[in-house]
């Protein structure tokens, strides 16, 4: 029981461990992503705010800007509502990470950014090469990220975590004190009833000793 009550002891931080968030709004003031530039590490959230609806986020590629870089590229698809949920992504990888808005000329016109580029290929860059990009896309489905807050989404995961490690250190915890407490009560039983036949014989060897 100790050993397991140890390991569950060492797991239980380990369900609370989780990344940064941070928050790109989109279309702050105007076409845009602010900031249109940020740096993330592996298990770091991207929470991408829409302060004003008629917008999408779709991961793009340097290479060709205003395209989405694959056809399991992340997409938030079209966002009628302004301050709705966000969309959410999680970062896993380091490698540069381009994205857009697919609608209309957005991206043509500005709206665009990157996680961890290099100087030599920044966000600045992908904006200014999207300007001469013919047309947008995006692709078919939502899909590689999902619609919530990054930060409530996270202490959800992490706090069922925590339960479940937390109820099963319990459950051994109490396993092991109701075994110490059979035993103990086991013991004391022995004990009494030892003690009882000794009082017994003793009883008898007195009254045989007397003679009525």
């Amino acid at each position: 029981m100790p050993s397991i009550t140890r390991s569950l002891s060492i797991l239980a931080p380990l369900a609370l461990a989780h990344g940064a968030v941070m928050v790109v709004k989109v279309a702050d003031s105007g076409l845009d992503f602010n900031p249109s530039s940020l740096t993330a590490a592996v298990g770091d959230q991207v929470e991408f705010q829409f302060v004003n609806g008629g917008h999408s986020v779709v991961e793009g590629s340097f290479a060709n800007p205003c395209q989405p870089s694959s056809d399991s590229a992340w997409n938030s698809g079209f966002v009628s509502q302004s301050g709705g949920q966000p969309w959410t992504i999680t970062i896993n990888s380091t490698d540069p990470i381009y994205f857009y808005c697919s609608v209309g000329d957005h991206c043509q016109s500005g709206m665009g950014g990157a996680i961890n580029a290099p100087s030599s290929m920044s966000a600045q860059d992908y904006i200014n090469a999207a300007k001469n990009a013919g047309s947008s896309n995006e692709p078919k489905s939502v899909q590689g990220g999902m619609f919530g807050a990054a930060s409530s989404g996270t202490m959800t995961s992490s706090g069922s975590s925590m339960m479940t490690a937390t109820s099963a250190m319990s459950s051994a915890t109490g396993s092991s004190a109701s075994a110490s407490a059979t035993a103990t009560a086991a013991a004391k039983g022995a004990a009494s009833t030892e003690h009882g036949s000794a009082l017994v014989a003793i009883f008898v060897a007195c009254i045989a000793g007397f003679n009525f």
